[in-house]
């Protein structure tokens, strides 16, 4: 790892293109298949927190009702002096991303489709390295957003810049539009727009009772993050993809450590890139796992499906798909573990 990130090498790589963009019409490409996968993600680390974008104010009633009991309060001014100092006792808590559950019939933290849908991508075009590969950089223009050296620690992002040093210094060049990746995920660059043919649900919680637990952190930061252990499962559809592209949504979703025996775990969530302190101790956030627990496709897609997928499990498929993407796309490393880079740049124990 050292080794590997003493110094950063600005190198070029050729973004490989499709001939045609696959139809985002369900069923019209007759020799490919459209499917959905049935998927489980565990949270591995300490904590996972994925922010809603709401901040709830944790003893508001009460404060409130503080300065609704007083009584004799002589002047307008002196109202305004007690509901103040009120208020600023209250702590404003970053809230989980919440919605209402129809399993369990009651609003409880889950995981959006596009915050999966986001880091399956970034999985994909960060690991990915070499004089071709199936992803830009989503940044506006072919020679910018290229890291010319490390950043010093301690600077934004040098965490981010060593667990994935190998490809965070490339210039990548368009051959075509679309790239394989946007053609499978969608785009919206370079004066192009395309729509995607991968969809991401929302993960609900397995137990009906999961609640987030209310954290203080370091720098003064109040999150509700879910705890170790917490299972969500929720559904992809996938329209119109051959085995190649399907493997390369499951790289997406670190299944290529399969073929090498370790965890398929990838990175989600706010703080996924360092410790974070709980009280006296140092916590890891966003690490998970996740799972194919089923995969079914589309009855007009039977006859394709059957061919490749008859007599297999479920993992015999992952992957076969998985080894499928490795060699139709030489640019993805096999069995890269950027978790385990992670753990190894900043131990939390």
């Amino acid at each position: 790892m050292k080794e590997i990130c003493r110094e950063l090498r600005v190198k070029e790589a050729t973004v490989a293109g499709v001939d045609r963009s696959i139809s985002r019409l369900s069923g019209e490409e007759l020799e490919r298949f459209t499917l959905k996968l049935l998927v489980s993600l565990k949270v591995v680390s300490d904590y996972l927190f994925i922010g809603s974008g709401r901040v709830a104010r944790r003893g508001l009633e009460e404060a409130l009702g503080r300065v609704r009991g007083i009584e004799n309060i002589s002047s307008v001014d002196n109202a305004l002096r007690v509901a103040g100092q009120a208020v600023t006792r209250v702590m404003p808590v970053k809230d989980f991303y919440r919605v209402f559950n129809p399993y369990s019939g009651r609003v409880q933290p889950a995981i959006p489709g596009s915050s999966l849908k986001g880091a399956v991508r970034a999985r994909i075009e960060l690991a990915s390295r070499g004089k071709i590969v199936v992803a830009g950089f989503l940044y506006p223009g072919p020679d910018t957003g290229v890291l010319q050296q490390l950043p010093p620690i301690g600077v934004h992002g040098w965490r981010h810049a060593r667990i994935w040093c190998e490809s965070v210094a490339e210039i990548r060049r368009m051959e075509k539009l679309p790239s394989i990746a946007d053609d499978l995920f969608g785009m919206a660059q370079y004066g192009h727009s395309l729509g995607s043919r991968v969809f991401f649900g929302t993960l609900y919680p397995v137990d009906s009772k999961l609640e987030c637990q209310e954290l203080l952190l370091d720098h003064n930061e109040r999150v509700c993050a879910v705890p170790k252990g917490a299972i969500f499962r929720g559904e992809i559809v996938a329209v119109n993809v051959d085995v190649k592209e399907l493997g390369l949504l499951f790289y997406g979703l670190g299944l290529d450590k399969l073929l090498c025996g370790k965890r398929p775990w990838i990175l989600l969530g706010a703080s996924k890139y360092r410790c974070r302190t709980v009280g006296s101790s140092r916590k890891t956030f966003g690490i998970v796992e996740v799972s194919v627990e089923n995969i079914v496709p589309a009855p007009w897609s039977h006859m394709e499906w059957s061919k490749w997928a008859t007599g297999k499990s479920v993992e015999e498929m992952v992957r076969g798909a998985v080894e499928r993407a490795l060699e139709a796309f030489p640019g993805l490393p096999k069995c890269f573990d950027e978790v385990e880079r992670r753990l190894a740049l900043e131990p939390c124990r």
